[in-house]
């Protein structure tokens, strides 16, 4: 269960600037990857697989606007492996995280390439959900150092005008929703990075992410003419397994 223990429910929440990735775990990495490029217009920006020198399972980087998926070949079910936040100190929301009792997954560490330098690391709830803290200041890449960039035109991709993730809301067994908001409220809770918990029957995936568009009732009639099938600006990819994974589009907030 994750919760934040008693005596620590007063903590300051980390200073978690942005999302900055969700990483999808498939059977069908290659497939899925394309059908967010064709038919959400997510961009293929960045890729490290075999073909890269990379000796583990195949990642697609895919960007439209300020939301990044990472879309990664895996056995079993389809399923949200890592949430990635953008941080200034990777190693101080580290420790912090680890001393209000979250599971470490890998420790601070620096990777270089040929433009620049990140540090990433870590960190797991019981429940087995990752949450890896980025830094990248001075890196010039498109993402992360090990991936290769993508093409500089992405002819699968076409955009549909979505900005940047508003919220993350996760189905939570009622027994749990306390506990699991205590401990989001304690350790990942600004404003700027916003989690929910939602019982099962209101959620129909596993996880909604909600996501901006500049003009949303553009974006939908964008989506119904490419195909893609949702309900109340609900979309769900039917190439992902129906309990993973489902995007919701609201409008952008006016400045």
């Amino acid at each position: 269960m994750c919760a934040v223990s008693p005596e620590r429910e007063d903590v300051s929440p980390l200073p978690l600037r942005a999302f900055d990735f969700v990483e999808v775990a498939t059977g069908g990495a290659r497939q899925t990857a394309y059908y967010l490029r064709a038919a959400l217009g997510f961009q293929l920006t960045a890729y490290r697989g075999p073909e890269t020198g990379h000796d583990g399972a195949a990642s697609y980087v895919l960007q439209q606007g300020r939301i990044r998926l990472v879309v990664t070949e895996s056995r079993g079910a389809d399923r949200v492996r890592c949430i990635g936040v953008t941080v200034d100190d990777v190693r101080q929301c580290y420790e912090a995280a680890l001393a209000r009792g979250t599971l470490s997954v890998s420790a601070p560490a620096d990777f270089r390439d040929g433009l620049g330098a990140a540090t990433f690391a870590s960190i797991s709830t019981s429940e087995g959900l990752i949450y890896s803290f980025v830094e990248r200041q001075s890196y010039r890449g498109t993402f992360l150092p090990g991936y290769e960039s993508g093409p500089l035109a992405d002819s699968a991709s076409r955009p549909v005008g979505l900005l940047q993730i508003d919220g993350i809301a996760f189905a939570v067994d009622r027994a749990g929703i306390d506990d699991w908001r205590r401990f989001h409220s304690g350790l990942l809770g600004p404003s700027h990075v916003r989690f929910e918990a939602l019982p099962p029957e209101a959620l129909a995936t596993g996880i909604r992410i909600t996501v901006t568009a500049a003009n949303a009732g553009q974006t939908i009639q964008r989506l119904r003419a490419q195909g893609v099938d949702f309900a109340s600006a609900s979309v769900t990819s039917p190439v992902l397994d129906g309990a993973a994974l489902s995007f919701a589009i609201i409008p952008a907030a006016t400045p």
